[in-house]
């Protein structure tokens, strides 16, 4: 009889040391599987997964430079048909002086034509140069490679040698900058005459 005593602490012993057993696991840092913590992602998968954020990331990039391309595109166009509107604006009134000249002139009347014809034709030049267009001087001076075109090569005995002579199709320039180079013909140096046979005689 009194040996049971100790026969029962000792089982109630035993049959808390799985408990103790669960939380010294616990401690030690060893979950179960009843803890819910989920297996360690592979490498693969990471892989896999930082290069379907890189190909979101350069489907956007892409997107938003075709965007970009399409807006510069759009923002030409608008800015060259502008441009284009205050050209025609500029010469509207020009073609308007000369439909009124061909309207109001008589058939007979070639003075009144010429003179209307010159007033349109100053009309006009006072457009260009509103615009920053010039024409380029060339008559007289000396052949330039940047504003002349040789069309003619002749000989000049009252010009030097590569030397505008006449302007065939003037020049022009806009803000500084040759647009049509003017045609011209360029004196050369006069062929030297073989003496006669008589004179070597």
């Amino acid at each position: 009889m009194p040996d049971r005593p100790d026969k029962n602490l000792q089982e109630s012993e035993r049959e808390e040391l799985p408990s103790d057993t669960e939380d010294s696991k616990a401690e030690n840092g060893v979950a179960s599987a009843d803890d819910g913590v989920t297996a360690e992602v592979s490498p693969e998968e990471t892989l896999r997964n930082e290069v379907e954020e890189w190909r979101d990331k350069f489907l956007r990039k892409a997107a938003e430079l075709e965007n970009f391309r399409k807006r510069v595109r759009q923002d030409y166009e608008s800015m060259s048909s502008a441009v284009r509107q205050a050209l025609i604006l500029e010469f509207l009134p020009v073609l308007d002086d000369f439909d009124r000249l061909l309207s109001s002139s008589q058939p007979n009347d070639v003075e009144g034509l010429r003179d209307g014809a010159q007033l349109i034709r100053d009309k006009l030049s006072r457009v260009f140069a509103s615009l920053g267009v010039e024409k380029i001087d060339a008559e007289g001076k000396p052949f330039d490679h940047d504003e002349h075109d040789a069309v003619l090569i002749i000989e000049s005995p009252d010009h030097p040698p590569h030397v505008v002579v006449s302007v065939v199709q003037p020049g022009y320039k806009m803000n500084g900058r040759v647009i049509r180079h003017a045609q011209v013909a360029v004196s050369k140096e006069p062929e030297e005459t073989p003496p006669d046979s008589d004179d070597e005689s």
